[in-house]
């Protein structure tokens, strides 16, 4: 994104600064002294001839005018100059606060993206899920720090969803959150599930040194509402497939689609 500097002051504007200057110098040296005598006029035309070309400095202005004049001059100088100061100050503020503002203008952009994106896929997510109007989602989480708890559901057709089969080719279901370290949460999700009963099953399939039974909890979603099982405390621990697996429940989804949990 472009940033576009802030410029306070312009060489026109410079240069009209110069000439109200050189106007206030005549306006001291001419004005309070008229009438004047030839030699003065011609004095104090050559004191704005010198202002009007800037060739001349504050103490050459002695040669011309009373000292009055000069400090006059000087204190006007000086109160310019601080207000040159003041205002470059300001200047300089007033660019940073715009390239912070342009910083994050450009990182709201991101997040703006990224809030859109989550958006976007929440929506897609629950378009997934509804579908008919039929779809279940089971949550498995456990306490125990390291362990590896493992979620299996058998569906009715026989293929069973674990981490080494997380989803099957043209079957609906999928493992699609798996932990290896506890605490820990495992998810499996379906949509449009075809009828039968499938079965939730639970075990350790490593304990990792921790030799504490974790405490497993369950939860299934589905249109008709929330199931929560009554939480399992496993003991045993395997590596093999067939072994260690504690059954926790049961969805039954008839042909209605009107889900139940036991």
């Amino acid at each position: 994104m472009a940033k576009n500097s802030i410029q306070v002051f312009s060489i026109s504007f410079l240069d009209l600064l110069s000439g109200a200057l050189g106007a206030v110098i005549i306006l001291y040296v001419i004005v309070p002294k008229m009438p004047v005598s030839e030699e003065e006029f011609e004095r104090q035309a050559k004191v704005a001839e010198l202002v009007d070309q800037f060739d001349l400095n504050i103490d050459q202005l002695a040669d011309y005018v009373s000292p009055d004049v000069v400090e006059e001059f000087k204190r006007l100088l000086e109160s310019v100059e601080n207000e040159l100061n003041l205002l470059s100050e300001e200047n300089n503020r007033l660019q940073r606060s715009l390239d912070e503002a342009n910083q994050n203008v450009y990182e709201l952009g991101f997040q703006l993206d990224d809030a859109r994106q989550v958006i976007a896929n929440q929506s897609q997510q629950i378009e997934k899920f509804e579908g008919e109007g039929k779809f279940a989602l089971v949550t498995m989480s456990w306490d125990t720090d390291d362990t590896d708890v493992d979620l299996h559901i058998l569906a009715p057709w026989g293929d069973e969803f674990y981490y080494e089969k997380k989803k099957f080719p043209n079957r609906p279901g999928e493992l699609t959150k798996d932990n290896t370290e506890g605490p820990g949460l495992e998810i499996w999700e379906i949509y449009n599930p075809p009828p039968g009963t499938y079965e939730i099953k639970v075990k350790i399939y490593d304990r990792k040194g921790n030799n504490q039974n974790p405490n497993v909890k369950v939860n299934v979603f589905h249109r008709n509402g929330i199931k929560n099982f009554p939480p399992v405390i496993l003991t045993s621990a395997s590596g093999d497939f067939n072994q260690a697996k504690v059954l926790v429940g049961k969805i039954t989804i008839p042909e209605s689609g009107e889900i139940t949990v036991q």
